[in-house]
């Protein structure tokens, strides 16, 4: 049955994003609201959709949500299949971005992009990170 290639599939590893994010929609997924942080004996909690951007290094994360920065144990993955692929788009390898924070698209040279981001920070964009942003702002 459909199901059972469906669950094949994810046991080979054998997804990609636009099956995930295509399944999702078909499947009504829901994605997370809110990004829980420890800090030291602290908790903190945010919106995701106050996160500006997410960074990786190695299996941790540093989210940056206007002027601070927070580290995460979690793999920039992980955080992306868990958040709107209509609202954070992967700009490049190791950057996961909001397009709400995004001010401008600059050129950066030949075929290579950068965004500028409300708080002023520029992020490298790319090649499939720019189809991918181009698909999310329909531009």
């Amino acid at each position: 049955t459909a199901v059972d290639r469906v669950l094949t599939r994810l046991k080979e590893g054998k997804v990609t994003q636009d099956y995930t994010d295509t399944m999702s929609k078909v499947l009504g997924k829901t994605y997370t609201d809110r990004m829980v942080i420890k800090l030291g004996s602290k908790i903190h909690i945010m919106s995701v959709l106050e996160m500006d951007y997410a960074e990786a290094n190695d299996d941790y994360i540093y989210i940056y949500s206007g002027d601070q920065k927070f580290l995460k144990q979690q793999t920039l993955q992980s955080l992306e299949n868990s958040l709107d692929p209509s609202q954070f788009v992967r700009l490049h390898r190791s950057v996961l971005g909001n397009v709400n924070a995004i001010s401008k698209i600059l050129p950066a040279g030949k075929d290579c992009y950068e965004v500028l981001l409300k708080s002023g920070r520029r992020l490298p964009v790319s090649r499939s990170g720019y189809k991918k942003l181009k698909s999310v702002l329909q531009f």
